[in-house]
């Protein structure tokens, strides 16, 4: 087993392990059909002599007989800091997207108070590290950013 490891903000690293967890603590098993398994595995390159890895979150790197050989992740198992920074850039997206989606369909569809969705989110995916006033303020500011462009479009739609 051979892997690499990402140094992201501690809320995110707790939901990476929570949503792809690895059996040990403070490891992520990605699956194959994932994009931030493409993103890790297209950002595989030859270890640099004396260059050290650090980081709170070890990410499993893919089984290269399951590939067909096309790489030898024994060899190729380094991240460097640019490819880090945009796989942390995924994370980021990747656990608003998910807690937006939650929000809209919790609120819009069965009618849940924003502050009760919120302590939902953060129930259903076991954090500790989320901080209901932070993802409060968050959604808050989405729905402000959402009612100024449906202003902002019917305004454009009267001028017309």
């Amino acid at each position: 087993m051979y892997t690499i490891k990402l140094t992201l903000k501690p809320y995110l690293a707790e939901y990476l392990q929570k949503r792809y967890p690895a059996g040990e603590p403070g490891m992520v098993k990605l699956p194959p059909s994932s994009r931030l398994y493409e993103m890790v595995y297209d950002s595989l390159r030859k270890r640099p002599i004396g260059e050290k890895e650090e980081g709170n979150v070890e990410v499993i790197l893919p089984d290269p007989k399951r590939q067909g050989g096309a790489r030898v992740t024994s060899r190729t198992n380094f991240i460097s800091r640019q490819a880090k920074g945009r796989i942390a850039s995924a994370v980021y997206r990747m656990y608003w997207r998910e807690f937006h989606l939650f929000m809209s369909r919790r609120v819009h569809v069965y009618g849940d108070r924003i502050l009760d969705a919120v302590l939902l989110f953060i129930s259903v995916n076991g954090l500790t590290q989320s901080n209901e006033d932070m993802l409060l303020k968050n959604y808050q500011r989405m729905q402000q950013r959402e009612k100024k462009e449906r202003i902002d479009i019917h305004f454009s739609a009267k001028k017309s």
